[in-house]
């Protein structure tokens, strides 16, 4: 049962079925999560150019000179003078971008590991999600990132829990910048 014309062309295009390697796994997961804060990164800047809402870097800048010795922060001061914010924001900007890349690589190694072992029977894999599964999940991780960042960051930084000492917008803001991620 040989096959001749297209049914043979076809099966001669088709690209060979190569399984990916771990590595190219996460590394594609460390890009698209850092492509997904940079998302994330525009709705702030957006919101803050439109809306006057507070941004991440805004917010967190506080906590950076808070926690930076005395000395430092004259030396830097000195040094840097009229561009030592600027700088420090966009310092915490590729921070942010680096640490959407790691929620990035998290992400997928709880999808691929964690989430098939909950799945009530086991011949359910992760193939058998569907998009429904995909969003909650993803949902469900920037309201944690949410959580983490009102519960912990804020505090730290001096705005209070939740945010209580900048007004409602901060919570609003930071909800709507964590959706935009795990979009």
């Amino acid at each position: 049962s040989r096959r001749f014309g297209p049914a043979l062309l076809a099966e001669s295009w088709r690209p060979p079925f190569r399984k990916a390697s771990r590595n190219s796994v996460m590394r594609n997961s460390f890009i698209i999560g850092v492509m997904a804060a940079l998302a994330s990164g525009l709705a702030m800047f957006l919101a803050r150019a439109f809306f006057n809402a507070p941004t991440v870097p805004e917010a967190l800048i506080d906590l950076v000179t808070a926690l930076m010795p005395l000395s430092w922060f004259s030396f830097f001061l000195d040094r840097l003078q009229h561009w030592a914010k600027p700088l420090t924001l966009a310092s915490i900007s590729t921070a942010m971008l680096l640490a959407g890349g790691a929620l990035g690589v998290l992400w997928q190694w709880v999808h691929a590991r964690v989430l098939p072992r909950r799945l009530a029977s086991a011949e359910t894999r992760l193939r058998h999600l569907t998009a429904r599964d995909h969003w909650l999940f993803s949902g469900a991780l920037s309201v944690a990132v949410w959580f983490l960042g009102m519960a912990v960051l804020l505090p730290i930084a001096g705005k209070g829990f939740f945010g209580s000492r900048s007004g409602l917008d901060v919570p609003i803001s930071w909800l709507a910048y964590s959706l935009v991620y795990g979009a």
